[in-house]
Parts: structure tokens; sequence; C-alpha cells
């Protein structure tokens, strides 16, 4: 079944990335395509996000951590943002057949099973999808501050564009 394949494959991402060693703040699928029908995993940890805000200082002026505030959810530039491709293999073999909107209810739905103590998601491309797995997916607060860490870093990054 599609969606314990794909549990099982969040249940190892979440094994891996819990071991890195680092303070992780958020957690989920990754949907890689357009067509919303391959997916990975991803995370987000303090640590990766203070490191890539250095490779920024060649665009964005301000300090490491004000760069790291403006980049902090930018998924695509996650370290760790679809680096566990070969666990859903399967998974993605089977998306093949399944409309997109009946995958982003079990990317949902599995996500949803998911017990992290982080922010919790369905990531990529499908922006829409991104706002309302956020909004399902965690306590009403955290919904809503990660909103506003959201539109706070849309304003800071035109501020410190160079």
């Amino acid at each position: 079944m599609l969606a314990d394949e794909i549990a099982r494959a969040v249940r190892e991402a979440w094994s891996h990335y819990s071991q890195l060693g680092e303070t992780v703040y958020a957690f989920g699928i990754y949907v890689v395509a357009e067509n919303g029908l391959i997916i990975g995993s991803c995370c987000a940890t303090e640590e990766a996000t203070r490191r890539r805000a250095d490779e920024y200082a060649w665009m964005m002026h301000g300090t490491p951590e004000e760069r790291a505030r403006v980049i902090r959810w930018w998924d695509a530039d996650w370290a760790h943002c679809n680096d566990l491709p070969r666990l859903f293999d399967a998974a993605n073999k089977r998306l093949a057949e399944v409309a997109r909107e009946d995958a982003a209810r079990v990317y949902l739905a599995v996500m949803n099973e998911v017990e992290v103590p982080v922010l919790r998601g369905v990531f990529g491309v499908d922006r829409a999808l991104v706002e309302r797995s956020i909004g399902a997916l965690n306590p009403p607060a955290t919904a809503e501050r990660w909103r506003r860490e959201c539109a706070d870093a849309d304003k800071d990054y035109a501020a410190l564009q160079k």
C-alpha cells in the first residue's frame, strides 16, 4: 500500500535525521516534481541553516543571524532537502499511478501520523500544499509562527539585498 511505503520511508528518514547531532526545527516529505508525484524527505536544522546563511553573504547584507532568519524557511536551500531519495524509490514507483490530489491526501495523512517534536510539513514545489500542510499538521500557534516568520523574512530579504 502506498501510504505504508511512504510511512516506512518517512520513519527511516526521521531516524537518520534525528541522529545528526544537530537541532532539527522542521521535517517532512519533499515534493520534487511539478506534478506532485515524486517525493523525498527533508529536514531543517539550526546549524545547517547558519552554515548556509554564510553562503548568502555575497548577495545579502546583514549579519549571519539576519541572513539565517531570511533563509530559514527556504526549503529548497535546506542542506537536507531531498537528500535521502532512495528511501522513497518504491513509493515513487507506485505514485506513477496516482492522481496528484490523491497523492497530496496520502502525504498529509502519513505526515499526520508522524510524531516528531518539530514543525511537520509537505514541502517542495507546490507552495499551496506547503501552506495547507503546515496548517493541517501542526498546532495553530506553530503554524501561525511559521506564517509570521515567512512574512518577516520576505520583508527582511528586500532590506538585505545588495
